[in-house]
């Protein structure tokens, strides 16, 4: 949760961006999306500002933590799962990294290719964060205010994830 705009002057991760194609984020869970969500947590706020922190980790638990992120050491769970919450796409990000079909379903393929690729983890680590710098790359190309998210926001969050990942990885 702290890639999703919490800082000293910002607790809470609040943000307002017009800029920001996901509009109105608090805890990095967007206005849009939790409209959708919110069906499944029935006892919660309707507006993203008003979700507490307790609220926004129960969410990314039950949301955004996927089954297929346990099969991962912590290390790539971490990329993974830090993908899934802000491009929504880790399942067939971690299926790219290791040469299965990126089809967003983990079956038998992608199980096989799983434990060939978590022969080298450090490596597995590496591969998905490329994937993820490709998918910036190429939601940012026909996109200037993309452009300065990638600059700004979303190629420092990699390198922070990569360091984090990597004391996992080499511990």
């Amino acid at each position: 949760m702290r890639h999703e705009g919490v800082s000293s002057t910002n607790p809470t991760g609040y943000a307002n961006d017009s800029n920001d194609p996901g509009g109105e984020t608090n805890w990095g869970i967007s206005q849009r999306s939790w409209s959708f969500l919110r069906v499944k947590f029935p006892t919660y706020p309707v507006s993203v500002k008003s979700l507490n922190f307790e609220q926004a980790r129960s969410i990314y638990n039950s949301i955004y933590y996927l089954p297929v992120f346990d099969k991962l050491p912590f290390g790539p769970a971490l990329v993974a799962f830090d993908c899934e919450v802000n491009e929504g796409i880790g399942v067939k990000v971690l299926q790219r990294a290791i040469g299965a079909f990126d089809d967003g379903q983990f079956g038998p393929q992608s199980e096989q290719a799983l434990r060939l690729a978590l022969r080298d983890v450090p490596n597995l680590v590496e591969n998905l964060l490329w994937e993820r710098i490709k998918h910036y790359i190429a939601i940012s190309k026909p996109s200037p205010v993309n452009q300065a998210y990638l600059a700004k926001e979303w190629l420092p969050r990699l390198i922070q994830c990569r360091k984090e990942a990597g004391q996992f990885v080499n511990s």
